[in-house]
């Protein structure tokens, strides 16, 4: 396919004589998938339509889909875009993040079902005024790092109506209204069923509000460090699926004391941050979150006073240059030291911070410090990177070196979970042997998984200051955690979360999941030896909840419950990121922040719409030996929050702000 970079060339030149213009020739992709249908009274395709997004011609391009007689289905579009959705009627399209190369490439094989659909109203908040013309999209729920996938969108009618087909069945979508000005409605949930009709009425587009934003650097700072400033000011929605409503202003130096105006925001919580140019580098520092309502003019007025803390990362009582990771609320602030070792960071707030260190001559190699005191800036602070040591892994499949192989290496906390940011891998060189440096005394574990042939290996080493240890990771054959999801009906349940919780080959409690392909099938490796059981829960996609038993290597077939009941935790986000178990009398377990991730609500209240019914203990996990206890199916003998029996058909209420940890209640 060609396109040319003028419309007519005879209007570019009037030279008879001059060189054509040349054509702009974009990459084309060929691509193809096969296709099965479980719906076997419905008639297959034999065309459909590829709507593809964020490619290099514009936002949508759509192309023809000619499917044969043996359910190949075959399309051809230019290269590089970033989503597709494969519409294929009367089932359910095809969504997909891949983008597509250029060349001839497979998508894989897929089992449709039918397509859901849905009727959604559009109205004006206050009020209640229908909204005409405005467009409605249904989005795949995206997680953090995914690409979020228009998967419908139609425009409302005179009434107020618009009508979405061809909805993918038991996908977690968000659906969102945009009127012809440009205001946005609240996002609101749907997941539909095989050829089910799912109704919002109404979803309501509120009246946009305005944000005055007066921040000055307080004067009293200036007088230190004159030559600071407010270079820019942002502002962004709290709720992370509305991140692409995100505003920013930058502050003209020749204006500075002048307010910066935002308008049209979305009603609901703001975060504000601005960039601060102080001490020869850009900080991002927040200023406030507020409460937007609908209509409302709101005026912040703030005095910066920016945390500089000056210090010095030393090794052997010597400055060494190095990348210092600062955890805050769980994301990492980076800044560098120079070559002396001196550094210079600008902090939101004061406090205690976990810290990890990693020298610039060798980034791969994180190295973690612990908490360090950021609490007075008057102070010099100093990050020691204390004597460590170093091990080498050889990876070994028989006698056999394995090359390019990733190694992961973690670290425990007190607490018995994995630290975060020591989680890293490197890959093994020729000799298959990879090394890690500069690991600090502790108990440190390193694994090896290759998933296209199942095999792995993991060993646990202490490591003290200033050794040098060498380790063999030989290869063997994973057990799997696997089975089947059906629903009531006994049909394969597609799009089912599977978590288990287990001891792992060194005893530590060991997480891992996998989500049921279109078959119902699911299936977890596990790194040898696998454990002798797995306590395991399983979030179906239409929120049904449950907990089961699974042995390594023997299949399981899990139906959802049927006698379910709704479980509500109005205060949950209160909670930040709570470490908070469901537990069966038999020992079963379900994590609630899994379960609170799976079916997307971040913030308050947590809503279960179906968890099964019966008797559940409700304890929080905060040691290793708890995590031991819970992993080996002890966990009703933990210390409860609550005590809760769920009766089918019922709705029950928690709050954990009620309950001290350790004191039984009953459900209300």
């Amino acid at each position: 396919r060609f396109f040319s970079t003028v419309p007519d060339l005879a209007e570019a030149s009037q030279d008879a004589n001059a060189e054509p213009w040349p054509a702009v020739v974009h990459p084309r992709a060929d691509a193809h998938l096969h296709l099965r249908f479980a719906e076997k009274d419905l008639q297959p395709p034999r065309f459909g339509v590829a709507v593809l997004r964020d490619c290099s011609e514009g936002d949508r391009v759509t192309v023809p889909i000619e499917v044969g007689k043996d359910n190949l289905a075959r399309f051809t579009a230019a290269a590089g875009c970033q989503s597709t959705v494969l519409e294929l009627e009367p089932f359910e399209p095809v969504l997909t993040a891949r983008v597509l190369r250029p060349g001839d490439q497979s998508l894989g094989e897929f089992l449709l079902r039918g397509a859901g659909s849905a009727d959604v109203h559009v109205v004006h908040e206050p009020g209640g005024a229908l909204v005409a013309g405005a467009t409605v999209r249904a989005m795949s729920k995206a997680m953090p790092g995914e690409r979020s996938i228009v998967a419908k969108e139609a425009v409302t009618d005179e009434r107020g109506w618009a009508h979405l087909s061809g909805l993918p069945a038991y996908w977690r979508l968000r659906v969102i209204a945009e009127t012809p000005e440009g205001d946005k409605s609240d996002a609101a949930a749907l997941r539909v069923e095989p050829r089910e009709r799912g109704v919002i009425d109404p979803l309501a587009v509120p009246a946009p509000a305005a944000l005055i934003v007066d921040a000055k650097i307080d004067e009293a700072f200036l007088a230190r460090f004159p030559a600071a400033r407010v270079a820019t000011l942002f502002v962004g929605p709290a709720d992370p699926d509305r991140q692409s409503e995100k505003r920013q202003q930058d502050n003209p130096k020749a204006r500075e004391d002048a307010p910066l105006r935002f308008d049209r925001l979305h009603p609901g919580e703001w975060l504000a941050s601005v960039a601060v140019s102080v001490a020869g580098a850009y900080s991002l520092i927040e200023i406030g979150d507020l409460e937007l309502k609908a209509g409302e003019t709101r005026r912040l007025e703030v005095k910066i006073v920016p945390n500089v803390f000056e210090g010095i990362v030393t090794s052997e009582g010597r400055g060494v240059a190095a990348r210092v990771t600062i955890d805050d609320r769980g994301q990492g602030l980076n800044f560098n030291s120079d070559a002396s070792g001196m550094f210079r960071v600008v902090l939101q707030n004061r406090g205690v911070y976990r810290v990890t260190v990693a020298r610039l001559s060798a980034q791969g190699n994180i190295i973690p410090i612990g908490d360090v005191a950021f609490t007075d800036p008057s102070r010099r602070i100093e990050i020691a990177i204390p004597a460590g040591g170093s091990v080498t892994t050889r990876v070994r499949l028989g006698d056999q070196p394995v090359q390019r192989t990733l190694v992961w290496v973690s670290r425990r906390d007190d607490t018995g979970g994995v630290e975060r940011m020591t989680n890293r891998g490197r890959t093994t060189d020729l000799a298959g042997e990879a090394r890690f440096d500069d690991l600090v005394p502790g108990v440190w574990t390193f694994s090896v998984r290759e998933n296209e042939n199942r095999r792995g290996a993991e060993k646990t080493v202490t490591v003290g200051g200033g050794a040098n240890i060498t380790i063999d990771l030989d290869l063997a054959s994973t057990d799997a955690i696997q089975g089947t999801i059906r629903d009531l009906g006994g049909s394969p349940l597609p799009r089912a979360h599977v978590e288990c919780l287990f001891a792992g080959p060194a005893g530590n409690p060991d997480r891992a999941s996998a989500d049921s392909d279109a078959e119902g099938a699911f299936a977890i490796d596990l790194i040898p030896p696998p454990p002798p059981s797995a306590l395991c829960s399983v979030i179906g996609p239409m929120g049904t909840v449950d907990a089961f038993r699974s042995i390594p290597g023997q299949p399981v077939e899990i139906t959802v419950p049927g006698a379910t009941a709704a479980l509500q935790i109005p205060d949950w986000s209160e909670h930040g990121n709570p470490m908070v178990w469901l537990v069966a009398p038999d020992g079963r377990v379900i994590s609630l922040n899994t379960v609170a991730m799976t079916i997307g609500r971040f913030g308050s209240p947590l809503t279960i719409p179906a968890l099964a019914a019966g008797r559940w203990k409700v304890v929080r996990v905060q040691s290793l030996p708890q995590w031991l206890a819970l992993a080996g199916g002890m966990g009703i003998s933990l210390p409860a929050v609550a005590d809760i029996t769920l009766r089918a058909g019922t709705t029950e209420a928690i709050h954990l702000n009620d309950i001290p940890t350790g004191q039984k209640s009953g459900s209300e």
